[in-house]
């Protein structure tokens, strides 16, 4: 079993990618002590995590907008704010 599609937004619910991450990050550092704990007995049908939304060198053309042809994908659904729950590479 693998626990995926979670997520937590940015600090103050911020879209921008400059924006702290200090609750997503103990968030994510929590639940991946958790699964790796798990995954690691013997017996356990947990194998691993997939986070939501994995956005790399991607960044939102402007925080909160919605995707438009030619923008980075990021992980958000283009029908979504972009950015939200993105986690960039200098995150």
């Amino acid at each position: 079993m693998v626990l995926e599609e979670f997520g937590i937004s940015r600090d103050g619910n911020s879209h921008d990618p400059g924006s702290d991450t200090k609750a997503r990050d103990a968030y994510y550092d929590a639940i991946f002590k958790n699964v790796y704990e798990r995954a690691s007995k013997d017996k356990s049908s947990l194998a691993g995590v997939n986070f939501w939304a994995w956005a790399g060198e991607g960044r939102p053309r402007r925080p909160e907008g919605l995707w438009k042809l030619n923008d980075d994908f990021i992980g958000d659904p283009p029908h979504e704010p972009q950015g939200w729950y993105s986690v960039h590479d200098r995150d």
